[in-house]
């Protein structure tokens, strides 16, 4: 018994899981950003966390979002529309803690600074553009293990 025992101790702990991916310290940040295109709208997004995900309740996740227009200008959203973004936790049935608010930092790059996951496991994340009654025009997916 002692001698299966080990050996799966040592593939437990020195294998890195797929499903870790997280990014190293040395990546540049056109690895770390990921592109995505609304469907109803024609805008593109390049995601980028630059705090977490974290998936402790106490501490705060930040999201980064440049929003381009068709040939690959940054913009800003057009009045009424604004950004939100949400997350929810299929296996268990639950959205995130808090998922904080968008700010203008400049044109075309949106900084979330309040998001905060409940646990550990597989979250769906999606960036939504509103309209003025907060109604759900369009949004982006992606999935996350934290």
């Amino acid at each position: 018994m002692r001698a299966l025992l080990l050996p799966l101790l040592w593939m437990l702990c020195s294998c890195d899981s797929p499903m870790n991916h997280r990014l190293h310290e040395n990546q540049n940040l056109q690895e770390k950003l990921q592109t995505k295109n609304f469907s109803q709208m024609d805008y593109q997004v390049e995601i980028q966390w630059i705090r977490g995900p974290f998936s402790n309740i106490q501490t705060t996740s930040s999201l980064l979002v440049l929003l381009k227009d068709p040939q690959g200008k940054l913009v800003n959203l057009p009045p009424p529309y604004t950004l939100a973004f949400y997350a929810s936790m299929p296996s268990m049935g639950h959205p995130l803690d808090s998922a904080g608010d968008f700010l203008l930092v400049s044109d075309g790059l949106y900084l979330n600074t309040q998001i905060r996951y409940n646990m550990e496991g597989d979250w769906k994340n999606e960036l939504w553009i509103l309209d003025e009654n907060l109604n759900l025009v369009d949004k982006v997916e992606w999935n996350e293990f934290l």
